[in-house]
Formats: C-alpha cells, structure tokens, sequence
C-alpha cells in the first residue's frame, strides 16, 4: 500500500490514505492510474467546474474561477517545500531527488498553466 500512495492519483503520499475520489483498484478506478494533475495539485473536482463555468460565461475575473486557480497554483517555492514534490520525493523513495530539485522542476513545470 505504502507505493501507491505516491504511484496512483488520489492519496495522501504522507498518511498513506486514500482521498474519497481517488484510486482504489486497477479494476474500480483505472482511470486513477499512475500520475496526473491531482498528485501535485491535490483533488480538483471544484477547480475544474469553475473552469467549465469559466468557458462558459466568458468572465476571466469570475472570484470562484479566481479562488480555484490560486488554491491549484503550484509555484516553485511550494514545490520546494514538505507539502510540495518533498511528500513523495524524499530520501527514502527519491534519493537521488536530493539536491537536484531545481534539474527536474525544470522538466515539470508549466508556467501559464496552472
């Protein structure tokens, strides 16, 4: 179990328990399989109804659309930090991951979109 929680979508990597939308079998939720915006981002079901609404209404300064982009937002100082890529990406799972955090946000980040 230990594995998943940092390998499938939907856990908490620290506590090693499931979120209520997240994976639970390969069978059930293969959907949930491997990583996605929700392991870094954490759940994003009011996130991504307020984008819809968004492309609906066309209001760029809507305040639910606002609230949810910032809570999604993942700088590069939150990432450096025990709540960011530090709660998979620790010494004992990523030790190669010490002192190199800088070389592989490179590879992650996407600057516009989040």
């Amino acid at each position: 179990m230990e594995c998943l929680a940092c390998h499938v979508t939907g856990w908490d990597p620290q506590e090693v328990v499931p979120f209520e939308s997240g994976f639970r079998s390969p069978t059930m939720t293969p959907h949930l399989l491997g990583q996605q915006c929700e392991n870094c981002h954490g759940p994003g079901s009011e996130h991504v109804k307020a984008e819809l609404n968004f492309k609906k209404t066309f209001k760029a300064t809507d305040p639910t659309l606002l609230k949810w982009r910032q809570k999604m937002h993942l700088d590069q100082t939150i990432a450096q930090s025990a709540t960011g890529c530090y709660k998979c990406h620790d010494g004992d799972n990523s030790p190669k991951f010490e002192g190199k955090f800088l070389e592989y946000f490179k590879q992650i980040q996407h600057i516009g979109k989040d």
